[in-house]
């Protein structure tokens, strides 16, 4: 905001190996990298998290170049069990979920009423001592849930980005989960470990796309091309059957470019 790059954030792009850093961010930095300007060259793909006019612009380009995802806002799911889960540390990793601002969300979901009032008063006291959070007391919501199971089907059903499971016996219940983004186990390993120490890359999959997208990784930067070479007795095994799917279509030209391998003698 004040035309300054954080000296920490520079620091850490010398020791990853960056070479070069532009100043500028939001949807000019994304058209300026799609598109190329005289001091800022084109780019192949966009990647990382951005507000909501950022997230716009990286949709606009897609297939001028490649992007990882259309992500955000942020979003957690807690599973907890009330003589499992501390209120105090659920009602911090909500703060901390919400604090993201810009329509983020925190969900607790408990079969336990007692516990969830435990949370909110929990949150109503941090936020008196600290009323900066009160935007993200906002986006706190806590359900009373029939029981665990019931939990963990409306958590896989909603995908969310991260999933957090304070339970006795978290790894029992992780077998329940085939959607989210990232999921964290146990009362000790808050959400925001995975912002900053825990290792997997956090561009995670939001509104719902963990039913079929993954988090950023390093194949997202890795291109593979199919390399294909029949021999002359490959092609008579495997072509008649590819004259046939051909031929079915009703693509006389496809169906003769293998033929005419296949009957030559």
């Amino acid at each position: 905001r004040q035309g300054e790059i954080l000296p920490a954030l520079l620091y850490a792009a010398e020791l990853a190996g960056v070479d070069v850093v532009y100043r500028l961010g939001g949807a000019a930095a994304v058209g300026a990298m799609a598109y190329g300007t005289r001091t800022i060259p084109a780019v192949d793909k966009i990647v990382g998290p951005a507000n909501v006019f950022g997230t716009e612009a990286k949709r606009q380009v897609v297939g001028r170049v490649g992007i990882d995802s259309l992500a955000g806002p942020s979003e957690i799911v807690i599973v907890a069990q009330e003589d499992a889960a501390k209120a105090e540390w659920v009602a911090w990793d909500l703060l901390a979920q919400g604090e993201h601002g810009s329509g983020a969300v925190a969900v607790l979901l408990s079969p336990s009423a007692h516990f969830l009032a435990q949370v909110a008063r929990a949150g109503r006291d941090i936020v008196r001592k600290h009323p900066e959070l009160s935007a993200a007391q906002k986006a706190m919501v806590l359900f009373k849930v029939r029981d665990l199971r019931a939990a963990m089907a409306m958590a896989d059903a909603y995908a969310p980005e991260h999933l957090s499971l304070q339970l006795k016996d978290p790894h029992r219940w992780l077998e329940k989960v085939s959607c989210a983004g990232a999921v964290f186990i146990g009362t000790w390993t808050a959400q925001a470990m995975g912002d900053y120490t825990a290792g997997p890359n956090h561009v995670l999959p939001t509104h719902g796309t963990a039913r079929w997208a993954s988090p950023l990784s390093v194949r997202d930067f890795e291109r593979y091309t199919s390399i294909v070479e029949y021999t002359a007795s490959g092609i008579r095994r495997e072509g008649p059957a590819a004259v046939t799917v051909a031929a079915t279509e009703g693509l006389l030209a496809h169906a003769n470019s293998i033929q005419q391998r296949i009957s030559r003698k």
